[in-house]
């Protein structure tokens, strides 16, 4: 809009432009005519000032013509940059983060536009949850924003989202009854109710992953020729999905090679366990940009040890030990399998990490635990803890497995190494002690001759 508002009061400024020649050429004719007139004193002022009039005119012209041009031409061109300025802004981001926002981008422009062809009050796009069994709001826009939840997590009962979703179709609402129950985006104390209602679903590989909804306080606001159109909005959005989705897919698969191998190339090069576990945790709290990483180690005594820590861990110090029967490290040691949390605030208290008497740290809410297995035996545990929701996929968890397969070969490639070392050493010492006795012994051999 503001490109084409330019660009109208450019092409005025061209309009204007246009007249300037005649303006000079009146005036050159005027002075024409005038120049035929008498030369007496009168008539040769007024030719004078007529001559002055006519250049000020003309420098008033140019004068105010050419800022003018330039000033558009700027704001047309600023304007016109507007979308590099977002894909240099979208480039600084991590590869997830810019396909989430170009996904963004997207709905906030998509959904305004449906809300005007439509002339509809509120446009709400949501995610289905299945294993939850609940939607997730994903983007909305409203000429009420008060009257919307704030909660983005949204009840499946019996209302009109759920109704889409099992007809597997379009619904057109004219005449909605006063039940804010169908639309759980809205809030329960709301004084007017919305009246007419418009819903199409959203397919990716033939499943629906969402829902798109219009709603109205008028009644009869929509009808069949309405639905057509959202629908083929919500065709759009597969579309978009399906764009984001295989662009996810192809920077995953980059990101996960380039771990992979980087970690492997790395982590051959450690000499020593120490080092081992030093490498792993700093390469953990890097690449998974988690906000504090633990490494722990199985001791001989049954109990574990804290050999590695990154991050803030209050009352918590390298080389502490404690029980494998509390917290979630515990439990790794104990059942060999991964675990990955999404979110700790959907939990009623708080699950210690490592001891029962651990000082609580609800800041993290999200979490990736890994256990390295030598054999049939878990002798470290990997411990990722991040501040944001969701932090770790399937994938993460993938890799970090992957990573700690790695890591349980160059820990017993170590201990065949210090092993054979110490059987070099041993065999070393028993071959100088045998050479010493061999040099008593001859010694006291040459003095019984003597």
């Amino acid at each position: 809009m503001f490109i084409q508002n330019a660009r109208l009061e450019r092409t005025g400024i061209l309009i204007q432009k246009k007249f300037i020649p005649f303006i000079v050429a009146g005036c050159a004719l005027l002075l024409l005519l005038v120049s035929f007139a008498p030369n007496s004193s009168w008539f040769l002022w007024t030719k004078i000032l007529l001559i002055i009039l006519f250049g000020a005119i003309l420098y008033w012209l140019f004068a105010q013509e050419a800022p003018q041009m330039e000033a558009h031409t700027g704001e047309a061109r600023s304007e016109d940059q507007e979308p590099e300025e977002n894909l240099l802004r979208l480039q600084n981001l991590d590869n997830e983060q810019a396909i989430e926002a170009l996904f963004e981008e997207y709905l906030k422009t998509a959904l305004p536009l449906i809300q005007q062809v439509l002339v509809a009050d509120t446009v709400a796009f949501v995610f289905v949850n299945y294993p939850r069994r609940r939607f997730h709001l994903r983007h909305w826009v409203s000429k009420y924003p008060q009257a919307v939840v704030n909660n983005k997590h949204l009840p499946m009962e019996n209302n009109l989202l759920t109704l889409i979703l099992k007809n597997r179709k379009g619904v057109v609402e004219p005449d909605l009854p006063d039940n804010f129950r169908l639309l759980p985006y809205y809030r329960q104390e709301l004084e007017t109710k919305p009246r007419s209602f418009l819903g199409a679903p959203v397919y990716f590989n033939n499943h629906i992953v969402g829902l798109l909804c219009c709603d109205s306080r008028a009644r009869e606001s929509f009808g069949e020729d309405d639905l057509k159109i959202l629908q083929q909005m919500a065709a759009l959005i597969s579309l978009q999905l399906a764009a984001s989705n295989k662009l996810y897919e192809y920077e995953a698969e980059n990101w996960i090679s380039s771990v992979l191998y980087r970690f492997s190339r790395e982590v051959l090069a450690v000499q020593d366990e120490e080092e081992l576990v030093r490498f792993v945790g700093r390469f953990c709290k890097e690449v998974f940009k988690a906000n504090r990483v633990a490494v722990c180690q199985r001791t001989p005594q049954g109990k574990a040890r804290i050999v590695f820590l990154g991050g803030d861990f209050p009352q918590l110090s390298e080389g502490q030990e404690f029980p494998l029967t509390e917290g979630i490290v515990g439990w790794v040691f104990r059942k060999n399998q991964s675990l990955r949390v999404e979110d700790f605030a959907s939990r009623d208290h708080y699950i210690a990490r490592f001891h029962a008497s651990e000082e609580p740290a609800r800041a993290y809410r999200s979490l990736l635990t890994v256990p390295v297995t030598v054999g049939k035996t878990v002798q470290n545990v990997i411990l990722l803890e991040s501040f944001a929701p969701g932090s770790f996929q399937e994938m993460h968890k993938q890799v970090l497995e992957t990573m700690a397969n790695l890591v349980a070969l160059v820990r017993q490639k170590l201990h065949s190494a210090a092993r054979r070392s110490a059987a070099r050493k041993a065999a070393g010492e028993a071959g100088e002690d045998q050479a010493q006795l061999n040099l008593e012994f001859g010694a006291m051999g040459m003095d019984r001759e003597t």
